[in-house]
């Protein structure tokens, strides 16, 4: 994974995390900061996306009158990442059915 897709994706995350409507909720707050440790630990920023968009679509259907804008900027920032990553794992599972 690049460096610069790695700084670029936590720039996404450090620029949710210190809105003031997300710093008011602590399941916001833990969902963010564990994305950005993992991608810290591992180092893989579309493994990262895909699981952070998975937890940002399950919240938004629970909050969906209370959902910060800046969440919301951050799914679209790292849905592309995420749908990347998705398709590829999904290729690579189906690959012995389909060959």
């Amino acid at each position: 994974m690049s460096k610069e897709k790695i700084e670029k994706t936590m720039d996404f995350l450090s620029s949710a995390y210190q809105d003031p409507q997300v710093k008011g909720n602590p399941e916001l707050e833990k969902m963010i900061f564990a994305a950005a440790h993992d991608l810290e630990k591992q180092g893989d920023a579309n493994l990262v996306a895909a699981q952070l968009c998975d937890e940002i679509a399950i919240y938004v259907l629970g909050h969906q009158r209370d959902c910060p804008r800046s969440l919301i900027n951050l799914f679209n920032q790292l849905k592309p990442a995420a749908a990347k990553y998705k398709g590829i794992a999904v290729s690579c599972m189906m690959m012995p059915i389909w060959f």
